[in-house]
């Protein structure tokens, strides 16, 4: 069989198994969700399922793991032009385009752990790539400042997920680049 049927056979299976994650994950704990029941509410062998994962929580882990891959390449591809509003925009078009695999890594039925291990990366990318460039020179701020501002991306991303996507990735971006900026100054005068 040629390369070509084997991706397109891989990426169908690949997208049935995360459809019937989050159908699952919309009722249960991942927990409670066995491989028996996942593969067949994909309509997959459960060999298929142990072909890709060895369980919903490797599942999980890898879906976790490439999302915050993405997430990452995109802003360092948009950093070396330092264009936060960019980099923002590109990381909501990103949620927005895989809102499924958004939906199920965001979800309190999740339990994996995926937010933690998300805002550690971006702490540490953010502290890495931008803090850096701040014109407080005492790092320890510039790491309080790098945890709040993740932790408030991270909510904002997941709000908006849960939320259905009302604004644009263009709004989104200038939300958070307000609140990056102003906090919320808005509301307390």
């Amino acid at each position: 069989m040629d390369k070509e049927k084997k991706d397109r056979r891989f990426r169908r299976t690949q997208q049935q198994l995360l459809c019937a994650l989050k159908e699952l994950i919309n009722t249960k704990s991942i927990v409670n969700i066995s491989v028996r029941e996942l593969a067949e509410l994909a309509d997959v062998n459960r060999a298929t399922f142990y072909l890709h994962y060895r369980d919903p929580y490797d599942m999980l882990e890898q879906l976790g793991n490439e999302f915050i891959e993405k997430m990452k390449s995109i802003l360092v591809k948009d950093n070396e032009s330092f264009n936060p509003s960019k980099s923002f925009v590109n990381l909501y078009t990103y949620v927005k385009e895989n809102f499924d695999i958004a939906y199920i890594l965001f979800s309190p039925n999740c339990d994996s752990g995926f937010g933690r291990h998300l805002e550690k990366e971006l702490e540490k990318f953010c502290f890495d790539s931008w803090i850096v460039r701040a014109k407080d020179d005492d790092s320890r701020n510039c790491d309080y400042f790098s945890v709040y501002l993740v932790a408030g991306v991270t909510a904002l991303l997941q709000k908006w997920v849960f939320d259905g996507f009302v604004e644009s990735p263009e709004e989104m971006a200038k939300l958070t680049q307000y609140f990056m900026m102003y906090g919320g100054k808005q509301f307390w005068e």
